[in-house]
């Protein structure tokens, strides 16, 4: 005998084919919406944002790698025009930055 329309439709209903699918979109939304409004916060742009902490400690480790020394100024805003070098010239001690010996090699 075969099955009427109503008795084929109220087994589809009960089938939970779709149920993980729906689950999945649920839980995509949630996860979305969580992150959109903690990248929203102003505390997370302070920290990871343009001007943040991470910002910062990336121009300071980019200009030590470049020249050697701790600075807070980006790596290419030095002015390669005058004479002194602040790798190899320290200009509060009015010195080298680099050492060589009081006396001369073999000269006990």
């Amino acid at each position: 005998m075969a099955k009427s329309n109503a008795s084929q439709l109220i087994e589809n209903v009960n089938s939970e084919r779709g149920q993980s699918v729906v689950e999945y979109i649920l839980l995509l939304a949630v996860i979305v919406s969580l992150a959109y409004s903690m990248y929203s916060n102003p505390k997370f742009k302070t920290f990871f944002g343009k001007d943040g902490f991470f910002a910062k400690m990336k121009v300071g480790i980019e200009s030590s790698y470049r020249y050697g020394i701790e600075s807070t100024e980006p790596a290419d805003a030095y002015n390669y025009m005058t004479p002194q070098h602040k790798t190899y010239y320290n200009s509060t001690q009015n010195s080298s930055r680099f050492f060589s010996p009081l006396d001369e090699y073999g000269a006990n």
